[in-house]
């Protein structure tokens, strides 16, 4: 198409080739014409013309030419006869005949000018004349001449014959004029159709310095001489006849002007009458335009229609997923909404606003757009063949100018109106409009003059054969320019696009294209980066329109006449092709130019497809002062006036407005986006209703819950379903402005209103659908049969929103960073903000209502329904109470509050945005927004339909038993330690103290007497919570029981065990000084589980179970109560007293049967390396005792994974009394209590019988959720590897046990809970019979693992004396439960803060049945080994210990204490650390009768034991010696404890202390297990025995005591020895 196109400028500007004499010498006069080929190459192709006198060329026939001149005929001394001269004009002499020219060749051609100007035109010809000034050239060539008649007067001659001529470049050459015709039927519909140059109209002066080879000697072939009345017969030689020659030579030169003009006239038109080069050219391009004129556009409605059937590359599934533009509004909204925008009036310019949005895109203000053909690698140019040059135009750059220039501008219109027929919205197909005033099109033109066919040699190139040589052409440069008045231009676009497949698109390969420096590549990238949209893109139709062209104009490089010669070429060309173009313009698009574009679009775009080809958007390059978006001046300037005169417009009449725009997006989304909540209300005939929206799909049933139909309950329908969620009348916005806000370039502030339309009063209207319904109702339920359906209204008018922004700081960057799929997600949107300032937000309604509308009951009646029930019954007063009743200025207030609230906040979400968040991060971040529920309340509200399904739900699992609960736990075995429940002698005595109480009426279980037993003290967070009050027996009388009381808005026993936050709600955010909080709950009845009591019942290695159970008999009073509270403000009285609402919610309990079973894994290893600190502190002051911050997280990193858990939980209830609600009423009205108060008992007698289920489900669901949450921040680093001590003052930092509140409050535990009874001690002893009885039997203690030392050093004053290993297995303890004294750091005064009585007294006969071993190794002389196995019997009566110790112990030390240095024996002097000063005042220890009997159980080796070796037994009685070694060992002990021995050792370990802790635990450091050390002091460890009461050491002690009395005598004597 390219090439017919510039046939035609080709013919138009092949003037232009001869307007530059310089130019075109450059290229002719080098050169050699023909004569080879050429216009006269051969014999066989020779050129002829006639010299007929009248049609020589008057420059050529008014030449004189002298046959004779001053000739003498007969000169003998003089001249005798003459001399004669004939002389005669050329036309004189010339009377006809016929000349042939071949071998024509010509070098050294030039010309000196050439001009161009119209004669005459017409509307069917245009007449021109052409003038060639000075033509030279070098010919020669063979010449005939045949019969030329030659005659002047009576004298003539008749001459042929044949010659070589040659011509000499003369001085002033030819001069050319002639004339050309372009003709057509009418110049106005039609370009020129045939062009002709008459030769008669030809005139060639020739000035060719013409020779003829006759002067050298040559002779014609015939030469006839005419003599007057004698006639032409005479036939003679003609010699040297130099006249004649003379005149042959001008006949020549005038035949070879004919030639010339010959050949012109041919081109044109041949000699048998057949077009010639030119109208060749011409007939084609005619044809071609004929053509393309003709062009009409595609059934534009078939092909929306049937697009499958048009575009074979489009299947039916990409079509399917394609945009329906007829089903669409928003392409209708956006369109109007950009073409109201752009095609306003700006009223600083006067013009659209789409022009300044030209002139910015385009970078200049001429609306100018260019285009570097050559860099682009298009190829526009053509080649005309004129023999003598090929002539090649070729455009190379392209500019347009006034696109800034549109008085008309419509986009995006999918109706299509055909005359009569109506208008049909086309799915795919999109009409477009836009008309400009004047485009300037301005083309930079290259003309170059190579080698025609004539040429047959150049210096550069050589001779012929040689075609492809360049080096010898020239060529010129100019530009054209030509102006075009009010061109209308329209298309019709079918685009099958689903934009779904741009959400990996960035924002930037689509519009951060720089359109400025390189718009034709910015268009190809950006089309590449749109292709995978686009299933199939194609113009069905493109109109242009041009009401004028103006003339157009030109500008060369000089000016040298060829200005005036191009300006007349153009001038032409305008006059005979202008009228003709402007009418074929819309064919020529429509046929031409809309198929070219087509087919770039289906190569370009269509057909590529891959985001391969998309090049990537290069952040960084946009300039920082155009780094942010300007809302003061440019583009947005011209957004408010579209926002307040044509969004803000609210006339009916108006074509789109704000809330056309909100309903579009909305169903946009709606349709679009899966879980968009809204969707649009239709009517009968399923038309959308403006401005009503309803939940659609799955978030229509609101809230759907069904009773549970276990065990055949509730055969028919039973449930609650909230639904239908309704908006009405969001189509009132009546007044909305925008403009710019600030002191910057980037504020913004905003304005409108809700509520009225069409000037009327419509406001909005937020409404849910309720409906309960149940059907057959088991007997024993409360509620009735009905089916109620009712509907909440919201009712707010007059709505005022007002919204100002500063330092809106758009990141435009970013914004191109984004993808399109992330523009529908809030973090991504927010994440262009690097900035914003919320200076001002408000909503207010004035107009509020609140209404409960009941179907089937009528507001005026006096009472509900007969047969209603209390459901019923409250529903009926609320509708009473609100139906057309204006409710309180307290209600409006609220609302009003948290509508501004709740805006305010959404805005503040969005200002404390974190601005660290970019594009790249902005998927994985938080919404700071939430759902819109969650906005305006402050709450998120929980799945209520999915949670209750959940919960009712039979168990999908089947409770793990307890080694499938263990089994869980991985990786526990693999060398690390554990605690084993069925290992630990400790909890078996606790099972066997709570023991296990299985269907018991009667409270006879610890667990049940310890419960009683708090409730009779006080003084301690624990004790406080029980208390003892008289209840209902049930059978009408009273009961004293336990009551469990917890203060739930404050720290109590359980929150601080499971650092569990009091329930305190505090926000102020939506609600002015808002607090709600549960205050308190009271459980009465909490002891009488006495159906069920099974407590650390173990089941495996982790898992224990517990069981409580309450019979019917004996039912829970519980009572919860809280209250709500906020600001004044919140009801409109800012500045007055806070308004607080009380709630108190009860219920009775009856049947209560709970039992569960706990997994608990615990890694030994890690627990021991934790210390004191991590679970405890010690406050300043008071020195009280409390409960670490850290101790929960510290206790759950000690966890495996899986290794806490409840796998069991049964609870069951037979009967449900209640709820009952009761308030203050001082916000809630009577009616809305009893309808939430009914609402409760209507959920009640729903899910009594799911009890289990739900426990199962989820109370054991969400228990394990937070003990996995406690145990991942156990594991993450929350418990600290060091402790976070409290800083205590220096007065503080050792500790007082005087005046310590923690010591004070564990001695009243101790004395109120073990002591005080009647009889006193009974719960103590209690304790101690559990830990020794099993029943009415003895049980057996350290069966597994032995109590002692093993290979203890003996060492006294530094000397040695072996090793010792004792160790007690299968200890029995009978009377063990007859304690009469227990005082456990008691301190002596209050004054006295270091000194503390520690005693105890049994009373006895308590009887210690032991396995006793012990290994002496080199204790005896000569004796290395001696094993002794015992078994003793001891009885003592009335055994009496006491210690009064002075201690000094640093409080912080202390808590750094780990619980590895209490667990093992090799640890033990990190217990000294902490202790400045230790000093044992005084001890005693005393029995009023012991009776020992030992026996040997194998080997019995010491001395004293040989008797015993062959079976027998050692009885004491009171007499023996034994009482003696009794009262030595305890003299011994009383005297060591009083001298000083005993406290110079204490004093040297507690001077070692903290260096040999340091040694152990640098030993230890990183494992987890401990390991042994061989460096213990058996002095050290008695003085571990002072402090830990361990009476069964010095038992141990009494039978080595004779020994160590040996040795220390023997010591004292070696040392006494070794000093002489």
């Amino acid at each position: 198409m390219a090439r017919k196109v510039f046939i035609f400028l080709s013919v138009l500007f092949v003037s232009f080739v001869l307007a530059k004499a310089d130019f075109l010498n450059d290229y002719l006069n080098t050169k050699v014409f023909g004569a080879d080929p050429g216009p006269c190459p051969n014999e066989a192709n020779k050129c002829e013309t006639e010299l007929d006198p009248n049609r020589l060329n008057p420059l050529v026939a008014n030449i004189e030419v002298c046959l004779i001149e001053d000739y003498c005929v007969l000169e003998i001394i003089g001249c005798v006869i003459g001399p004669f001269t004939i002389c005669a004009p050329i036309k004189d002499w010339i009377k006809g005949g016929h000349v042939e020219i071949w071998d024509l060749q010509c070098t050294n051609v030039g010309v000196t000018a050439l001009n161009l100007r119209t004669l005459s035109s017409s509307s069917t010809e245009v007449v021109a004349q052409a003038f060639a000034d000075n033509i030279q050239q070098s010919c020669n060539g063979e010449m005939y001449f045949t019969d030329v008649e030659i005659s002047f007067g009576d004298l003539g001659a008749i001459v042929s014959g044949g010659s070589l001529f040659y011509t000499n470049s003369p001085s002033s050459g030819t001069n050319l004029d002639f004339q050309f015709i372009l003709s057509a039927s009418d110049f106005n519909e039609e370009i020129p159709q045939e062009i002709q140059i008459p030769v008669e109209d030809c005139i060639i002066n020739i000035g060719a310095n013409l020779e003829l080879d006759v002067l050298n000697g040559n002779k014609f072939d015939k030469f006839i001489l005419c003599i007057g009345f004698l006639g032409c017969n005479l036939s003679v030689a003609f010699l040297d006849a130099e006249g004649l020659t003379n005149i042959l030579v001008a006949a020549f030169e005038a035949a070879f002007g004919g030639v010339m003009c010959d050949i012109l006239a041919q081109s044109t038109t041949t000699l048998d009458n057949q077009p010639g080069i030119l109208n060749i050219e011409l007939d084609e391009f005619n044809e071609f335009f004929n053509n393309i004129s003709q062009g009409t556009p595609d059934d534009v409605l078939a092909i929306d229609a049937n697009p499958l059937g048009t575009f074979g590359y489009l299947s039916s599934t990409d079509l399917q997923n394609s945009m329906d533009f007829s089903d669409d509004d928003l392409i209708e909204i956006v369109s109007v909404g950009l073409n109201d925008w752009l095609g306003q009036v700006d009223p600083n310019s006067g013009r659209l606003v789409v022009n300044d949005v030209i002139e910015q895109l385009l970078g200049n203000e001429d609306g100018e757009f260019n285009i570097d053909l050559v860099n682009e690698g298009i190829i526009l140019e053509d080649t005309i063949p004129l023999q003598i040059t090929n002539v090649t135009i070729k455009l190379t750059e392209f500019n347009i100018q006034g696109l800034d220039t549109i008085t008309a501008f419509n986009l995006m219109e999918n109706n299509y109106d055909q005359g009569s027929v109506p208008a049909d919205r086309m799915k795919y197909t999109l009409n477009h409009t836009m008309f400009v005033d004047g485009i300037t099109f301005l083309m930079d033109i290259d003309i170059n003059l190579a080698r025609g066919d004539w040429v047959t040699y150049s210096p550069e190139c050589g001779s012929i054969p040689i075609i492809d040589c360049d080096l010898d052409s020239v060529q010129l440069s100019f530009q054209f320019g030509l102006t075009l008045s009010v061109v209308k231009m329209t298309a019709s676009i079918f685009s099958a696009f689903q934009p779904d497949l741009l959400d990996d698109v960035q924002v930037g390969q689509i519009l951060g294209r720089d359109f400025r420096s390189d718009p034709l590549e910015a268009l190809r990238e950006t089309s590449r980066c749109l292709a995978p949209a686009f299933h199939a893109l194609f113009f069905s139709s493109l109109g242009l329109s041009i009401d004028e062209i103006f003339d157009p104009v030109s500008i060369i490089p000089d000016s040298s006449g060829l200005a005036v010669l191009i300006t007349n070429t153009i001038n032409l060309v305008n006059d005979v092709g202008k009228s003709a173009f402007r009418l074929a313009a819309p064919g020529i698009f429509q046929g031409s130019v809309r198929p070219s574009l087509n087919e770039f679009l289906k190569d370009e775009v269509v057909l590529i497809a891959n985001l391969d080809n998309c090049e990537d958007y290069i952040p960084g390059q946009i300039p920082a002062d155009e780094l942010y978006l300007n809302f003061e001046t440019g583009t947005f300037s011209n957004i408010y006036p579209v926002i307040n005169d044509v969004l803000g417009n609210f006339d009916p009449l108006s074509s789109t407005d704000m809330n056309d725009l909100i309903q579009v997006i909305l169903e946009y989304y709606s349709a679009q986006v899966d879980d968009f909540p809204l969707q649009p209300q239709t009517n009968a005939a399923d038309e959308v209703i403006p401005g009503f929206w309803e939940t659609k799909g799955q978030f229509n049933d609101t809230i759907f819950i069904e009773a549970f139909r276990g065990n055949g309950l509730y055969p028919g329908d039973a449930f609650i379903n909230a639904f239908n969620f309704k908006i009405q009348d969001l189509d009132t916005i009546y007044t909305l402005n925008a403009e710019y806000f600030g002191n910057t370039q980037n504020g913004l502030s905003m304005d409108f209103s809700f509520g009225e339309k069409n000037g009327f009063d419509q406001p909005l209207v937020l409404s849910m659908d309720w409906r309960v319904k149940v059907d057959n109702p088991p007997v024993d339920r409360t509620i009735t049969q009905m089916d109620e359906l009712f509907t909440f209204n919201i009712i707010l008018g007059g709505i005022d929103v007002e919204l100002d922004l500063d330092q809106i700081l758009m990141n435009i960057d970013y914004i191109y960073q984004l993808r399109f799929g992330q523009l529908q997600t809030t973090p991504c949107l927010l994440s262009v903000l690097e900035g914003i300032a919320v200076v001002k937000t408000l909503v207010n309604s004035s107009k509020i209502f609140a209404e409960v509308e009941v179907n089937g009951m009528n507001p005026n009646d006096a009472s509900p329904p007969g047969g209603s029930n209390y459901f019923q019954e409250s529903l009926f007063y609320l509708q009473k109470a609100t139906l057309g009743v204006d409710p309180s200025r307290q209600f409006k207030a609220m609302v009003n509050t948290i509508l501004d609230n709740g805006f305010a906040d959404t805005m503040k979400s969005i200002e404390e945005f974190d601005t660290s968040v970019t594009p790249a991060t902005c998927d994985n971040a938080d919404d700071p927004l939430g759902s819109i529920v969650g906005s305006f309340t402050g709450f998120e509200l929980p799945n209520i339909t999915g949670t209750v399904a959940v919960c009712i739900a039979d168990p999908t699992e089947t409770p793990l038993n307890p080694l499938a609960a263990e089994a869980e736990v991985i990786g526990i075995f693999d060398n690390v330690t554990y605690f084993s429940f069925q290992d630990s002698i400790i909890v078996d005595q606790l099972q066997g103290e709570f023991g296990t109480n299985q269907d018991d009426a009667t409270r006879n279980g610890i667990l049940q007497d310890i419960v009683f037993l708090l409730a009779n003290q006080s003084g301690t967070p624990l004790t406080d919570a029980f208390y003892l009050e008289e209840i209902d027996d049930g059978s009408g009388g009273l009961v004293e029981a336990v009551t469990l009381y917890l203060k739930l808005n404050e720290s109590n026993f359980l929150f601080d065990l499971f650092d569990i936050d009091p329930l305190v709600y505090t926000d102020d955010t939506i609600i002015p000084g808002m607090e709600f909080e549960f205050i308190d709950i009271t459980i009465k009845g909490i002891d009488r589980f006495v159906s069920k009591s099974k407590f650390l019942d173990v089941l495996s290695d982790f898992v224990t179970g517990y069981a409580f159970g309450f019979t019917e008999a004996n039912p829970l009073l519980v009572t919860i109560n809280g209250a709500f509270e906020a600001d004044g403000e919140f009801v409109g009285d800012a500045g007055g007293p806070r308004i607080r609402e009380d709630f108190e919610l009860d219920f009775v309990v009856s049947g209560l049967d709970l039992e569960f079973e706990f997994l608990a894994a615990i890694n030994t290893g890690i627990f021991q390396n934790l210390t004191l600190g991590h679970f405890f502190g010690v406050s300043a002051g008071n020195q009280d005792f409390y409960i670490a911050e850290t101790a929960t997280r510290c206790l759950f990193s000690c966890f495996f994974e899986n290794g806490v858990s409840i796998p069991r939980l049964n609870m069951s209830v037979s009967e449900l009394d209640g709820p009952n609600l009761r308030t203050s009423q001082n916000i809630l009205s009577v009616e809305v209590e009893d309808m939430l108060d009914s609402s409760l008992k209507l959920l009640r007698d729903f899910y009594i019988d799911a009890i289990p289920n739900i426990a199962y489900n989820c109370m054991r669901t969400y228990f394990n959720d937070i003990l996995r949450e406690k145990w991942e921040e156990g594991q993450n680093g929350a418990c600290p590897t060091d402790p976070a001590i409290e800083e205590l003052p220096r007065k503080d930092q050792l500790f007082r046990f005087g005046s310590s509140e923690g010591i004070r409050r564990f001695n009243d535990f101790v004395q109120e809970n073990f002591i005080n009874g009647d009889p006193k001690f009974q719960l103590w002893n209690d304790i101690m019979e559990s830990l020794t009885m099993d029943g009415n039997n003895l049980k057996p203690l350290y069966t597994e693992e032995g109590l002692g030392f093993e290979d203890a050093e003996l060492v006294y004053n530094g000397v040695g004396y072996g090793q010792l290993t004792v160790e007690i297995t299968d200890l029995t303890i009978e009377n063990f439960d007859t304690f009469s004294r227990l005082d456990i750091v008691v301190p002596i005064t209050d004054e006295d803060n270091f000194t503390t009585v520690n005693a105890i007294r049994i009373d006895g006969p308590t009887v210690f049945d032991f396995n006793l071993d012990i290994i002496a190794k080199n204790v005896f002389k000569d004796t290395p080994l001696l094993v002794n196995n015992l078994r003793v019997k001891m009885t003592l009566q009335n055994v009496n210990l006491g210690l009064e110790v002075y201690a000094v112990i640093n409080v912080t030390e202390a808590l750094h204490i780990r619980f590895s240095s209490v667990s093992d024996l090799n640890q033990l002097p990190c217990l000294l650390v902490p202790v400045d000063a230790l000093r044992p005042n005084d001890f005693n220890m005393s029995t009023d009768s012991l009776a020992l009997e030992i026996s040997c159980r194998d080997k019995c080796e010491f001395p004293q034991f040989e008797s015993l070796a062959n079976g027998g037994t050692i009885i004491s009685d009171p007499e023996d010696d034994l009482s003696s070694l009794v009262n030595d060992a305890i003299a011994f002990f009383v005297d060591y404890v009083e001298g000083t021995g005993a406290q110079g050792l204490i004093d040297a370990q507690l001077e070692t202390a903290e260096e040999t802790c340091a040694e152990i635990l640098g030993i230890l450091s990183g494992l987890l297990d401990i390991e042994s050390t061989d460096d213990a002091d058996i002095a050290l460890f008695m003085g571990y025995g002072f402090l830990s009461f361990m009476g069964v050491f010095s038992i141990g002690t009494m039978l080595l005591l004779p020994y160590h009395k040996k040795r220390r005598k023997k010591a004292i004597e070696d040392f006494v020895a070794s000093k002489k």
